[in-house]
């Protein structure tokens, strides 16, 4: 969903801008475009920070499409599942160094909140029959994506995109 969409744009933003981008064994390298050394120091570290915790981002998706597809399916055990590894994997997320650009780190670290926040609610919602619940873990997930929009969009005017 939205969460994984936000990693590939933030990928595709630091590449643009000329940084490797080492998630694993995989690299990514695209020539590099005119801008400043500071600049693309900056890239540099944030493509790094990106490339060593790539799959605790893509597990958040994960953890929010599962969420989502219980849902769909009517599956209340999937639905449980999913929200505590959501709520397991945003508070885990929350531990690891902060993004090396305050402005990013501050989108990032409102998201992980909200996810967490929500998480913490869909549990309750679910687990209680509380559909006041089920809708506050709507609204703080929906509270989150828009915070990783605004962390996709500073990474691409980052890398001048």
């Amino acid at each position: 969903m939205k969460t994984l969409q936000w990693l590939g744009a933030a990928v595709a933003a630091l590449t643009l801008a000329g940084c490797t981008i080492n998630a694993g064994s995989d690299t990514t390298t695209t020539p590099t475009t005119a801008i400043t050394p500071t600049t693309q120091s900056q890239n540099a570290a944030l493509a790094a920070w990106i490339g060593a915790h790539a799959s605790g981002l893509l597990q958040l998706g994960k953890d929010i499409n599962q969420v989502q597809a219980g849902g769909n399916a009517a599956n209340m055990t999937e639905i449980v599942k999913g929200c505590l590894a959501l709520r397991s994997d945003a508070t885990k997320d929350a531990s690891v160094a902060p993004i090396p650009d305050a402005q990013i780190e501050a989108h990032w670290s409102a998201a992980l909140t909200e996810y967490a926040s929500g998480a913490k609610d869909c549990l309750a919602g679910f687990q209680q029959g509380n559909l006041g619940l089920v809708a506050q873990y709507k609204s703080y997930r929906n509270a989150a994506n828009a915070q990783i929009g605004q962390v996709a969009q500073e990474l691409q005017q980052l890398a001048g995109g």
